[in-house]
């Protein structure tokens, strides 16, 4: 592939809810660019992202992937995030390298809480988003319904940039506000839409969208509002300036067509990207390494699913994959020796389940320990730890599907087997109220004899505090050595109960 610069460069996410669409949208565009030569399927199980064992079998995203074509002299990169809420971690990573989410919503099924979700992330890291109402080749689809829905749950920024002229098997014709032309796809999956003047009896509709537009622009920055106001218009290069500007300042959220599987709408969506997303060097710096070790670079790698391709250099704002660092963990910060330069840390979700997981077979705790801990450096929302109270090693993760894949992947990757069960549960007892006990020892040994008498009172404390044990032995009368024994056991008897 061709080397590009920076602002040849762009980086888009794509994430939903699963089942929006996300993979048939990025084969599709990867199809487009002439990336691949055919599109592929989720049920045939050959999509370029969705390429580990355990995608194919189930059918869903489960891990984030990398993919890129070359499109307008550009390089697009495309993170192809998991929809389900098991995975949301790799969303969390993924939409933090981007430059636009593009935010899929099913024409059929509605905004549902995994896009929710993906919203607010983007919103956290101030991304810029364009919603892409996809699957509109569907029947009883209501597309001004959903439009409402958008603008109803994420804002009245949302703006119209298409929309369709019939929805349901007819859609193949976008009416674009953006370009006011009517662009018409083949109905062969080529994606090579035709350009065609808007029709009549669209053009009251198109022309009203466009003012609209036109006036969210312009009241996004006040030197374009006083132009408008002096001329009420704006010239297509200011348009074209004012949006990208208002785009990325998350002031304009556009809203886009789509249906992937039959490749309708999505050479639009590219020609936006090379047009009005920014590139990675029109994004302000985030001034801020991380292990203080010394890393050694040999090969680099460019990405495009489970393809990889050596590279000798990756430009900034580019996206690739560096192998075989000793030191270097999710989230790190990679920079020359003596640079103060620190990215953000990366804010992952809490665990929401955990199980109990023991070997299957005997002598693998440390393969085992090893496995896990090399999977959390993968994936940092997966936990693993031994509980003390429980006598037990713990997994935490996102869900049970989540920990599962985690188990399945400690087999493949390290030949070790466990079982997850359900972890014990921690029973604890507490003291009500003051109580004391004597305890009189008496031994004689030929000549000699012991005799001990050994009180002990308890007492409540605060809940949380713990056991506090406290000496109370005056003078000389038995010797101190005794006392730590005495202490570990009244420790052992407060862990056992």
């Amino acid at each position: 592939m061709k080397k590009y610069t920076g602002e040849h460069i762009r980086n888009i996410g794509l994430a939903a809810h699963g089942g929006a669409g996300k993979t048939s949208l990025v084969e599709a565009m990867l199809y487009t660019m002439g990336a691949t030569t055919r599109m592929g399927k989720i049920d045939q199980g050959n999509t370029a992202s969705d390429y580990n064992e355990d995608e194919i079998e189930r059918q869903i995203s489960i891990n984030t992937s990398l993919l890129h074509g070359e499109w307008d002299k550009h390089k697009i990169n495309i993170i192809d995030t998991p929809g389900y809420a098991d995975f949301f971690g790799d969303v969390v990573s993924g939409l933090y390298v981007v430059e636009n989410v593009f935010l899929l919503i099913s024409a059929s099924s509605g905004i549902e809480v995994g896009t929710e979700q993906a919203w607010t992330q983007a919103e956290k890291y101030r991304k810029p988003v364009s919603f892409v109402i996809n699957k509109l080749d569907h029947e009883n689809i209501d597309f001004d319904s959903s439009v409402q829905e958008i603008r109803d749950i994420f804002g009245k920024h949302a703006w119209l940039a298409q929309f369709p002229v019939e929805v349901g098997p007819n859609f193949f014709k976008i009416i674009d506000v953006l370009k006011m032309k009517m662009f018409v796809y083949p109905q062969d999956g080529s994606g090579k839409a035709t350009v065609e003047a808007i029709p009549g009896d669209l053009q009251a509709k198109a022309e009203d969208l466009r003012n609209k537009l036109t006036e969210a622009v312009a009241e996004s920055d006040d030197e374009l509002l006083e132009k408008y106001f002096e001329a009420g218009e704006l010239s297509e290069v200011e348009f074209a300036a004012g949006f990208k500007k208002a785009f990325m300042n998350r002031q304009i959220f556009p809203v886009f067509c789509t249906a992937a599987t039959r490749n309708v709408g999505v050479s639009r969506l590219l020609n936006f990207t090379t047009e009005m997303v920014p590139s990675p060097v029109e994004i302000p710096p985030t001034y801020n390494s991380t292990q203080g070790n010394n890393e050694r670079i040999g090969q680099i790698f460019d990405l495009s699913g489970k393809n990889k391709e050596n590279t000798d250099q990756l430009h900034a704002g580019d996206i690739g994959a560096l192998v075989k660092l000793k030191s270097t963990h999710t989230g790190d910060t990679l920079t020359a020796k003596g640079t103060d330069f620190k990215l953000p840390e990366l804010e992952f979700p809490a665990s929401l389940m955990s199980f109990a997981v023991e070997p299957k077979s005997k002598g693998d705790e440390g393969k085992i320990s090893t496995g896990f801990q090399s999977l959390h450096e993968e994936d940092p929302t997966f936990l693993v730890q031994f509980d003390p109270e429980l006598k037990q090693t713990i997994i935490s993760g996102q869900g049970e599907l989540h920990l599962d894949i985690k188990v399945k992947r400690l087999k493949q990757k390290f030949g070790v087997e466990v079982n997850m069960k359900d972890p014990r549960i921690p029973y604890r007892e507490t003291i009500k109220s003051p109580a004391d006990a004597k305890y009189r020892h008496k031994k004689q040994s030929g000549g000699a004899g012991q005799f001990a008498e050994v009180w002990m009172r308890i007492e409540p404390k605060p809940r949380g505090e713990g056991v506090e044990f406290t000496n109370s032995l005056v003078g000389q009368n038995v010797d101190r050595v005794y006392v730590p024994s005495v202490e570990k056991g009244v420790n052992a008897a407060c862990e056992e109960g």
